[in-house]
């Protein structure tokens, strides 16, 4: 879950499980560590935010199924997911989402579901204003 400040650009997440958000600026793909708590309805828990700036970047969230392949080392795979998004040609969130599930998904079909959101956050141009 996150909730991002569209005035400052901080963003507050929290994991129930799903893998670490990844933040795309500037050619760079870092890791937003957002450590998992325990399954939706497993138990009653509170989860921890933890805050990030996301500034002009593009943050993409995804399910496992993106990147955890039978007979593949998922360090292999989180790396090929950096990669492809250092690579992609636009930081609009279309275009990241759907250059991301390509370089993904061209070796093997998933076994499990994918589901990718990406987003950022519009930067007003104090010019304009």
């Amino acid at each position: 879950m996150g909730v991002l400040n569209i005035e400052t650009g901080s963003i507050a997440l929290s994991s129930a499980g799903h893998p670490s958000p990844v933040r795309v600026e500037s050619g760079l793909a870092v890791e937003l560590s957002v450590p998992p708590g325990p399954p939706l309805g497993v138990q009653h828990c509170h989860y921890k935010d933890h805050e990030f700036q996301l500034d002009r970047g593009c943050l993409v969230m995804f399910t496992d199924g993106l990147v955890e392949r039978r007979g593949s080392h998922l360090d292999e795979r989180l790396a090929l997911l950096e990669s492809s998004l250092r690579a992609s040609p636009s930081s609009e969130p279309g275009p990241v989402a759907d250059f991301v599930i390509d370089a993904m998904t061209s070796d093997a079909r998933s076994s499990d579901d994918i589901v990718v959101l990406s987003t950022r956050r519009r930067v007003a141009d104090p010019a304009i204003i």
